[in-house]
């Protein structure tokens, strides 16, 4: 559950995961909790972290949270604990768009747009949202990053594994859809508005 109250004053950045039958919850996640992310907080402390999409895994075990600071993070689904922050911390520091501050925080990719887990659950991709966009594949038990592809268009959405995993698509804000293999990391197809 999103907890993006449209009261700004009520407001917190925190995931809820709560029981299907009972409606109580089960564990809260706090986005802010990392502290190169308070750091950032005190030099920009209007600047929002939102979880902008969250996944289970295909055997429920593992729960993937996607943040606008470009963080993905992997919890535990039933205490809550997180495992590990995916983190491309060559491509962080090489952007010049960012602060020192923010750099320090580590981060998947971009403003993350969408997350997949593929359907045997050992791999997750990201997208991202924004100029540049592009898709990444991370290994989901040791959090190294596979392969990034660049998304036509720039604009990375939603994306989505084939039932069978060897395909992914990816659909973007500007109407172009991708479809890749994903074992030779080929483009299959692109379809345009």
């Amino acid at each position: 559950m999103f907890d993006n109250s449209a009261d700004v004053g009520n407001w917190q950045p925190t995931v809820l995961v709560l029981d299907a039958e009972s409606g109580q919850t089960i564990f809260t996640v706090d986005l802010n909790s990392d502290p190169a992310l308070a750091k950032f907080k005190l030099g920009y402390p209007h600047a929002i972290t939102e979880a902008r999409d969250i996944r289970f895994s295909p055997d429920g075990k593992l729960l993937a949270v996607g943040t606008n600071q470009g963080q993905v993070k992997l919890f535990d689904s039933q205490t809550g604990q997180l495992i590990r922050s995916l983190d491309d911390e060559r491509g962080r520091m090489a952007d010049k768009n960012t602060t020192t501050d923010q750099n320090a925080i580590a981060r998947a990719i971009g403003h993350v747009a969408s997350l997949a887990f593929s359907p045997d659950g050992t791999c997750v991709m990201s997208s991202s949202k924004g100029e540049g966009g592009s898709v990444a594949f991370w290994n989901a038990n040791t959090g190294r990053e596979l392969v990034r592809l660049p998304v036509s268009g720039g604009f990375g959405g939603c994306v989505a594994f084939s039932p069978q995993g060897d395909t992914v698509i990816c659909g973007t804000e500007d109407g172009v859809v991708t479809l890749w293999d994903v074992v030779s990391g080929t483009e299959l197809r692109t379809l345009a508005k």
